[in-house]
């Protein structure tokens, strides 16, 4: 039985409060990258005190995911969602209100909570009201929301620090987690709803029973690593590449502007992406993905030491921004496909695969950067794109009849989106 399954009378909104929905977790998850200088002199924060932000966010979100996308399959899709919203917007509000780092780390940990209620969700929802035909599409605009905000983050945090204001940046994350939180209220109200059957125990056992079968298949776990190695090599570049150039004598707003170029170009990137995993394919598209991001960063690592001028820069991230934007078109759209009829638990399970690379990456590497330089973490970023791709290709054969069979069924299961 497929209980969330059917058309919302305004689906065309509905899928819009979910592509703004989406844009939140990078919105503020890479603006803080710009906050160093100012987080230093106000609360004391060194570099690893900033990367440690992005850490205690994307640990508990990334962990969280595995659970609520399950979660959302046996009860409400719609309470998971307005609770982790809910829980966003007010540990945004502490965060701007943060006093000291433990103060700052607490509430960004929360952040984090809340945001795993979302994501998952959003992406579970997109392919319950999409066909075979046109989720390509609907994941190349959830996107370009995504790549909106990776873009505005670092730009409006690095404008906003510029005036001594890096806490009106989650402010505004706040209020615009209560508007989406208001917004599906009103347009989900129609979605339909689950109903658990026994008490909560037999719950928590369909949970965790759902997560142990999908992860077991051989396409979850090929596309898995895939989702690991993209978010390494991507993130592996916008973590490290702020300090590198402040080093060199950038200013924020210089900083911000280069790691925008990444969201910028990755917003046209992700609807040609979509529309290229509907018409071509989603391993195809996948594979050029990582490819393209694995060449780029071994092409800047050869150049790091002739002294690139700053559009050099701006252009290797815009490279990797438009490779990264495609293969995760395809790699989501894959993500909601390997079972129909369990679209939160696959989505969780890929969702957590790809987001423990986001949040292990600045930890792992924060030494090798600081030993050996931005050149080692770039190698290191350029061996596990590799690694993606070979997951891909693997993907093309273990995971192809599991794809087939599932384009067919969501075909004849979900109404139009």
């Amino acid at each position: 039985m497929r209980p969330h399954a059917g058309p919302l009378r305004s689906p065309a909104v509905g899928r819009a409060v979910l592509y703004a929905s989406a844009a939140i977790g990078p919105l503020g998850g890479l603006s803080v990258l710009t906050f160093a200088p100012t987080l230093q002199r106000e609360l004391g924060a060194d570099l690893g005190a900033v990367l440690q932000s992005i850490t205690v966010f994307m640990v508990p979100f990334t962990i969280g995911q595995l659970f609520s996308g399950a979660l959302s399959d046996v009860i409400p899709r719609r309470t998971t969602f307005r609770i982790g919203m809910a829980l966003t917007a007010a540990a945004s509000v502490g965060v701007a209100l943060a006093w000291d780092v433990p103060s700052f780390l607490t509430f960004r940990m929360f952040q984090g909570v809340g945001y795993a209620f979302v994501s998952p969700v959003v992406v579970a929802l997109l392919g319950d009201l999409t066909t075979d035909q046109n989720r390509g599409n609907a994941m190349g605009l959830m996107g370009a929301a995504v790549t909106g905000g990776i873009a505005t983050g670092p730009l409006l945090g690095g404008w906003l620090d510029s005036f001594g204001l890096w806490r009106v940046m989650f402010v505004y994350m706040a209020a615009h987690s209560l508007v989406c939180l208001v917004l599906f209220g009103i347009a989900f109200r129609h979605h339909p709803q689950p109903v658990p059957q026994g008490d909560g125990l037999d719950t928590i056992a369909e949970l965790f029973g759902r997560l142990a079968r999908l992860a077991a298949r051989p396409p979850m776990q090929a596309l898995s690593v895939a989702g690991f190695c993209a978010f390494v090599g991507f993130i592996a570049l916008i973590a490290f590449l702020p300090d590198h150039l402040t080093a060199l004598g950038h200013t924020p707003l210089e900083v911000g502007a280069v790691l925008s170029v990444a969201g910028l170009v990755g917003i046209p990137a992700s609807v040609m992406g979509g529309r290229a995993v509907s018409r071509i394919g989603r391993r195809p598209v996948a594979l050029a993905g990582f490819v393209g991001a694995a060449l780029t960063e071994f092409c800047l690592t050869l150049a790091l030491p002739y002294h690139l001028p700053l559009w050099a820069y701006a252009a290797a991230v815009g490279g990797v921004g438009l490779s990264v934007a495609m293969l995760w078109a395809a790699t989501l759209t894959l993500s909601v496909e390997v079972d129909p009829q369990a679209r939160g638990t696959t989505s969780s399970i890929f969702q957590f695969s790809r987001f423990l690379g986001f949040s292990l990456t600045p930890l792992l590497l924060q030494h090798p950067y600081q030993t050996q330089g931005l050149g080692a973490v770039l190698a290191v970023a350029t061996g596990m794109l590799f690694v993606g791709a070979a997951a891909i290709i693997l993907l093309r054969h273990v995971g192809a009849p599991m794809a087939s069979r599932s384009r067919s069924l969501a075909a004849s299961e979900v109404g139009p989106g």
